[in-house]
């Protein structure tokens, strides 16, 4: 094996094994005690959303969250600040789930 063939097998069993630590966000809900999607998503409205935006997450994103779909990482790090509000700790790298772009259009051309 090449050294680039052995770098990229030990990548690949890194990205494997992290992957294998790393907790479903539905379970960490209901941990923290939020029974369904709409109370965490209550919550962080709660304690996050001004008179100016009255609501900054909804059931529907932590469905995505929950579910495989991406999320914005702003989001996710609302949903960890009302875990971690509620005794569960948890970081970025450590939630089962995919942060990155939405897929929402753009007029940027």
């Amino acid at each position: 094996m090449t050294d680039a063939e052995v770098s990229e097998l030990i990548e690949r069993q890194l990205v494997a094994h992290q992957q294998d630590f790393r907790r479903p966000l539905r379970e960490l809900r209901v941990e923290a005690g939020f029974l369904t999607q709409d109370e965490l998503a209550d919550f962080i409205n709660e304690q996050f959303a001004t008179a100016r935006k009255r609501s900054v997450m909804s059931s529907k994103t932590i469905w995505r969250a929950e579910n495989g779909h991406p999320i914005a990482a702003t989001k996710a790090l609302l949903i960890l600040a009302a875990l971690k509000a509620h005794g569960v700790e948890a970081s970025l790298a450590s939630v089962g789930w995919v942060l990155g772009n939405q897929g929402k259009r753009t007029n940027r051309e």
